[in-house]
């Protein structure tokens, strides 16, 4: 996740007008000469004095008070800067959680609106600061505190109406959502992205991954109406984009509306055709949809004209593979229902014919894994680790069916080694 550019443009205090307590007075000078440490010890009395403590002044002067502190902890531009930074730092480390409190305490005290359009420079930077500090503890894998990070950033952005803060605080809030498996958060964070139909042009995160996301997650609590929408926001937002056609296919597959299903496939074919770097991948998830949709001869079709561009990746040759193998085990599991008295071959017909689907998938399984095994980045690696668990799992279990005792002792090998 990117980090935002702090910028805080503080105002050059001249005025001092109406009677004043001695501690509002001493803040005002002290931040004025840029001591801040003293600053701070004046308006934190200010804050609690009975006289003072109801007062927008109070407030307004701590926001101001505690950004600067911020400001010259977050951003020294010298060595001096840097050294009382340092020192600010020791003195306030949650300078940011007090310049909170100061910005909503002043909102609640200040009715006129007095102080408005001194102090609502200040709800951006310190949004920034929280979104920042999110983005940290996220890469800390500090989840739960990224979100409680988020959470402020949301608020502040809400207050002055910046959708940009917003759209990247949710979808970070979001993705540690994901991260912790907490299906309610996710939804809590993604669906105002939904709602919004945010699209590539408004912001620069991976849409893609929001709406799919949200899909999934709605479509496994068995909420497909919420599934569908999420889908058909996606096309709204999207309409150019190949992977909301999909999406859309997918919802329309589940909901039993093939017609429709295949009249967005093709949709999104004919986008993806205009982009030969994104065909490979976009024939691969057509397949999908035709093999859910039961057209195993066009799902075929798109994974072989896949692979013809592009032999050497794992989703067309596990996607083919797999759809084998399935359809082998279909095979099995028919002929386990054959009656014991059936004298018409089919028992063995079938298991025949599971046979040659299982030796069928094997180039498939042994091109996926190739793949997996070529790769040298050690987070793609990692990332592929499942992925080559499921080809050898396949291939233990076909191997197994085909009577090939060599290669299930290579295959059996492996996992084990994988396992450990």
């Amino acid at each position: 996740m990117k980090k935002l550019t702090l910028m805080l443009a503080l105002m050059s205090m001249v005025y001092w007008a109406g009677a004043q307590s001695i501690n509002l007075s001493n803040a005002y000078e002290a931040q004025n000469r840029g001591y801040l440490v003293k600053a701070k010890g004046y308006i934190d009395q200010a804050s609690e004095h009975a006289d003072t403590k109801a007062e927008a002044k109070t407030w307004f002067y701590k926001t101001l008070i505690y950004c600067k502190i911020g400001g010259a902890i977050v951003n020294p531009q010298t060595k001096a800067e840097r050294k009382e930074g340092q020192n600010l730092a020791k003195v306030c480390p949650h300078w940011y959680s007090t310049a909170f409190e100061a910005l909503f305490a002043w909102q609640q005290f200040d009715k006129e609106g007095e102080y408005t359009d001194k102090i609502k420079r200040f709800f951006p930077y310190l949004g920034n600061t929280y979104y920042n500090m999110a983005v940290t503890e996220y890469e800390k894998s500090n989840f739960d505190m990224a979100m409680n990070y988020c959470d402020s950033a949301i608020m502040l952005a809400n207050v002055f109406r910046n959708d940009d803060l917003a759209n990247n605080a949710y979808y970070l809030a979001g993705c540690a959502a994901q991260s912790t498996r907490n299906t309610d958060l996710t939804k809590k964070y993604f669906q105002p992205l939904v709602t919004a139909k945010v699209s590539p042009k408004s912001v620069k995160f991976d849409v893609k991954m929001v709406y799919e996301a949200l899909f999934t997650t709605y479509y496994k609590e068995g909420d497909t109406v919420k599934a569908m929408r999420t889908a058909r926001a996606f096309t709204q937002a999207c309409k150019t984009d190949y992977n909301a056609h999909v999406l859309m296919a997918t919802a329309f597959i589940y909901s039993g509306n093939n017609e429709q299903a295949l009249k967005s496939i093709n949709m999104a074919l004919t986008l993806a055709e205009k982009d030969s770097a994104q065909l490979p991948v976009a024939l691969c998830r057509a397949a999908s949809i035709y093999d859910l949709s039961k057209q195993f001869d066009k799902a075929e079709e798109c994974y072989r004209k896949s692979l013809a561009l592009n032999s050497n990746q794992y989703e067309a040759n596990y996607g083919q593979g797999i759809m084998l193998y399935n359809r082998a085990v279909d095979k099995v599991n028919a002929a386990s229902e054959v009656p014991v008295e059936d004298e018409t071959g089919l028992y063995d017909k079938l298991n025949e014919e599971a046979k040659q689907l299982f030796s069928a998938s094997v180039p498939y399984f042994k091109g996926a894994i190739s793949y997996i095994d070529g790769l040298t980045n050690e987070d793609d690696i990692a990332v592929n680790r499942p992925n080559l668990g499921r080809c050898l799992t396949a291939l233990r279990t076909v191997y197994a069916r085909v009577n090939q005792s060599e290669e299930l002792k290579e295959v059996n090998a492996r996992l084990e080694a994988l396992q450990k």
